[in-house]
């Protein structure tokens, strides 16, 4: 056994550093022949001697490159001490079974104890399993769903759907056509619908997309109604002379129709609302609109023409807030504190100074949210958020790094097969003085600590903090290998 061996971590991977070499001498080198440090059998920052192996790695982008200290034994001695972790810690999980061998605990448990897999017999599905479990229940219905769509069935398409997804979640309206050849299911989107709605219900699509079997299948699932797809006429406006358009802020507009009784006007929004969601798209509608009134006498314009209007509000309103290639939430406002109501804020977030959220209702929130009723939605997700100390001129840096290890960690060697819920919705991140914050909404908590796991190297060099916002309150952990409670916990 040796312990507190030089390593570097690059890319996922884990390497033994070369003789007299650091990582500013990687860096220079651009490729280098070392001994990798597998994931086989163990599980970083302990490994064994067995699964080493020679490799040449070339270093393409040095900011990646972190250095971290291991641990070498033998399997045997590994397993000794993995051993008596699993007879103390593992009886009474629904995962576990007390045949001979360790198959499955070598990338589950740390020679520490942990194991962030462990399932009590009534503990609750997550969110994110409960989607993952309800796409692969569709898979195997997609014969009945191909049929609705074929008769033209929403009604049964909807009821089919909607059986499994109401174990979990609200009903949605679903509908379902063929385009291009392939099978496509629509997620209506809803004008009622609060910023965390919106969040959860996109990521549900977007899951369809990424951890199930539907694409393979040849089925697409989209959130929200694409222009074109289905026509409406209005049943409550004269399309001639519907209302007008007025410029509000952040490139959204007013929209100002006719006058009507005020029991109608949830009725008269669904008419509009199911207009605009055929002339530019549902997700075009939301972007641009930032209110309605029922106060238009005079200056009415044609639906052409303020569905016009819309399109273009909505574009500069995608151009603002989704400028890096990423949809943005037609609810994703930017916001700061610059230090008010400091003592009410959450833990480091005083310091938080300006900021852009995809869903302010999870975001903004603060202390005083907290003393009451917690928020409905922490029903199905915790609100988690990275606070990273860091020098203002490496803020940009760190982000990037911190972004591609989020964004690429399903693929780490150390994911066992199947591993594929997706743990969170990423919302938005905020820079303060010498620090930056990453905010999501945890769709499954197990998987986000495992995720945190594997970029242990990565949040231990920049001294990352997360915290957890739920119903059994607010806690702060220092990131690492195990998350342990920060000493300056409140």
């Amino acid at each position: 056994m040796e312990q507190g061996i030089r390593a570097f971590f690059y890319r996922f991977q884990y390497y033994l550093f070369p003789e007299g070499m650091e990582l500013s001498d990687l860096a220079a080198a651009g490729r280098v022949e070392v001994k990798r440090l597998k994931e086989e059998r163990c599980m970083a920052p302990d490994f064994i001697y067995e699964s080493m192996e020679d490799a040449v790695v070339t270093i393409e982008d040095p900011a990646l490159l972190f250095e971290v200290r291991v641990n070498l034994y033998t399997g045997a001695e590994y397993d000794a001490i993995l051993g008596k972790h699993v007879d103390r810690i593992c009886p009474g999980c629904v995962r576990y079974t007390d045949d001979d061998g360790f198959e499955g605990f070598h990338s589950e448990m740390s020679l520490d104890g942990v194991c962030f897999l462990r399932e009590d017999k009534d503990e609750p599905w997550s969110f994110g399993f409960c989607v993952w479990f309800f796409w692969h229940r569709m898979a195997e219905r997609l014969n009945e769903l191909a049929a609705c769509i074929d008769g033209g069935d929403m009604q049964r398409l909807n009821a089919i759907l909607n059986e499994d997804l109401e174990r979990f979640y609200v009903p949605l309206n679903f509908f379902g056509t063929v385009r291009d050849g392939r099978y496509c299911l629509y997620v209506h989107g809803d004008w009622r619908t609060s910023p965390v709605s919106y969040a959860a219900e996109r990521y549900l699509a977007e899951c369809a997309m990424v951890s199930s079997p539907l694409p393979a299948a040849g089925w697409t699932v989209r959130y929200q109604l694409p222009a074109g797809l289905l026509p409406h006429k209005s049943a409550f406006f004269d399309e001639k002379k519907m209302g007008y358009v007025e410029e509000a802020e952040a490139g959204r507009v007013v929209v100002h129709l006719p006058p009507c009784k005020e029991e109608e006007n949830e009725a008269r929004l669904d008419d509009f609302y199911a207009c605009m969601a055929e002339d530019i798209g549902e997700y075009e509608a939301l972007c641009a609109i930032g209110s309605v009134e029922f106060d238009a006498q005079a200056g009415l314009m044609p639906r052409k023409a303020i569905a016009k209007k819309l399109a273009a509000s909505a574009q500069a309103f995608i151009e603002n807030f989704g400028g890096d290639g990423t949809e943005a939430s037609p609810y994703a406002v930017a916001y700061g504190y610059n230090g008010e109501d400091a003592a009410q804020q959450l833990p480091y977030r005083e310091r938080l100074q300006e900021g852009f959220t995809q869903s302010p209702d999870v975001s903004l929130i603060d202390r005083t949210a907290l003393e009451g009723e917690v928020p409905w939605w922490t029903a199905f997700g915790a609100f988690a958020y990275l606070y990273v100390p860091r020098e203002a001129q490496g803020d940009e840096e760190a982000l990037r790094v911190l972004m591609w290890h989020l964004q690429n960690s399903k693929d780490a060697p150390v994911r066992r097969e199947g591993e594929d819920v997706a743990s969170a919705i990423n919302l938005g991140f905020a820079f303060g003085e010498g620090c930056f914050f990453l905010d999501m909404l945890l769709a499954d908590e197990k998987a986000f600590h495992r995720t945190l796991r594997i970029l242990a190297p990565v949040l231990r060099a920049y001294d990352a903090k997360v915290v957890f916002v739920s119903a059994q309150g607010v806690m702060v952990y220092q990131c690492g290998y195990d998350l342990l409670p920060a000493q300056d916990n409140t």
